[in-house]
């Protein structure tokens, strides 16, 4: 690797080679629970709006805007304000692995760089989309739907959740990356 990227370069340790470092995909990403969550929110939204707006004719009562309130915003993050934010989150995120360990620096400020050592590192599983991006997961707890980088960012799940590698390109050459190093130092 010729050039290290200044976010992964102050998480590594004297001696240490970067092997491979990348970001999850970038953007505005949807996921098939898109396919449920997303009308059922615009359903909500729609219904706290009607309540918000005849509160507002004459004869309404104002104490309804205050209950539709709570609805409206927390439909509006659940439609909008989500994937903004889970594409701010993958903007910052860094994923590397180096001779010695592999490094997850999450996109949160929460939450430092999490890394575990090659000796101590189970054995990865991938999953591979189509389009050839994929997730690599390390070990317990490891999340099934692709677009989870969000939640390294949440308090009490981000703890539990063992370390993965979201929505990388070419998730089987790391695999194959790690299983070298592995197997060099063993």
């Amino acid at each position: 690797m010729n050039s290290v990227p200044k976010a992964v370069a102050q998480y590594l340790i004297d001696g240490e080679r970067l092997l491979w470092s990348g970001q999850p995909r970038q953007g505005i990403m949807f996921t098939m629970s898109d396919m449920v969550v997303l009308p059922a929110t615009m359903l909500i939204f729609d219904e706290a709006l009607s309540m918000a707006e005849h509160s507002w004719y004459p004869g309404g009562e104002l104490e309804f805007i205050l209950i539709a309130l709570p609805f409206l915003l927390f439909s509006t993050y659940m439609m909008l304000g989500r994937f903004v934010y889970d594409a701010m989150l993958r903007a910052k995120t860094w994923y590397a692995v180096t001779d010695k360990r592999i490094i997850v620096i999450p996109g949160c400020q929460r939450f430092t760089e999490r890394s575990v050592y090659m000796q101590h590192l189970p054995e990865p599983e991938y999953k591979e989309a189509r389009n050839g991006s994929g997730t690599v997961y390390f070990g317990r707890l490891s999340p099934s739907a692709p677009g989870i980088a969000k939640l390294a960012c949440m308090p009490l799940i981000g703890n539990n959740l063992g370390p993965f590698f979201d929505t990388i390109t070419e998730p089987r050459k790391v695999v194959e990356l790690i299983a070298q190093v592995q197997k060099s130092r063993a």
